[in-house]
């Protein structure tokens, strides 16, 4: 009875991790849970098991707005795992990755970047030479950098961001897909990490650098993904932004990106 119980814990693991990703998240809570208490139940409080439920459930919480409840989680999960798993596990880097993410929103922008930096020191920098097969690199290896990227531009470590966000897209680069074959996520992680490098040249007096980049990245995510998707209001928003902050404003440039982006998404309920 205990090991039919145990197989229950894989599909109730993918059926979160799917209601997650769909912001079904008030449906993915009850499964997480229902998996940690299985896990929990079948294989004791410290197995490997546990730690990735308590991960699950930590992401699907802060993502609910409760990013202490879910550092919490991701603590005792990080407790199971540091002990067990070896320095270059994938898992590892998952858990920093994730640990990251969530102390971005509670927000300790310092922690939050050491546990990115200890994903890529210990798990991924192996993946990271040109020598490793692309085939071969790990997919959360060029998120990591790019999230490192972001929260370096938030302290004001410009250079820093723009080096960790340039290594995401020679990454990224590397796949070697043509638009037309990527996913819909996979398009917007791209444009994510371009349109925060074109922000990282904005602030770094190379406004033009960034205005070029982002009525670039504009033109990509209506021709990709469509005018209505939150990824291309993005992009337009933060062009709206350099336009606005560019010395001299370029108010009615800025002004039309702005009303274009409202004309796709009335009252901005987009896709």
């Amino acid at each position: 009875k205990g090991e039919l119980h145990a197989d229950a814990i894989a599909p109730l693991h993918v059926m979160c991790m799917a209601l997650h990703g769909l912001g079904k998240l008030d449906e993915a809570v009850p499964l997480c849970v229902q998996a940690l208490s299985v896990s929990q139940a079948t294989r004791g409080k410290d197995d490997l098991l546990v730690a990735t439920s308590l991960h699950d459930l930590a992401e699907v919480t802060r993502d609910q707005g409760r990013p202490q409840d879910a550092w919490q989680m991701h603590q005792r999960a990080w407790a199971i795992q540091a002990e067990q798993l070896p320095a270059q596990h994938p898992d590892r880097g998952r858990a920093l990755n994730s640990m990251g993410s969530t102390l971005v929103q509670v927000p300790r922008y310092q922690e939050a970047a050491a546990h990115y930096q200890q994903a890529l020191d210990e798990v991924w920098s192996r993946h990271m030479s040109d020598d490793v097969s692309s085939l071969h690199l790990p997919p959360l290896l060029s998120a990591t950098l790019t999230n490192l990227g972001v929260v370096q531009f938030r302290l004001g470590m410009h250079k820093a961001a723009e080096h960790s966000l340039s290594e995401s897209l020679r990454l990224q680069s590397r796949l070697s897909l043509d638009y037309y074959q990527m996913t819909a996520a996979q398009f917007s992680a791209l444009s994510a990490t371009r349109t925060s490098l074109a922000m990282v040249w904005a602030e770094s007096g190379e406004a033009q650098k960034a205005r070029d980049a982002l009525y670039q990245e504009v033109r990509l995510c209506e021709e990709n993904l469509g005018a209505r998707r939150a990824t291309t209001l993005a992009a337009s928003l933060h062009l709206a932004r350099v336009l606005f902050q560019s010395i001299p404003p370029s108010l009615e440039e800025a002004e039309t990106v702005l009303r274009r982006a409202l004309e796709a998404c009335p009252l901005l309920k987009c896709d």
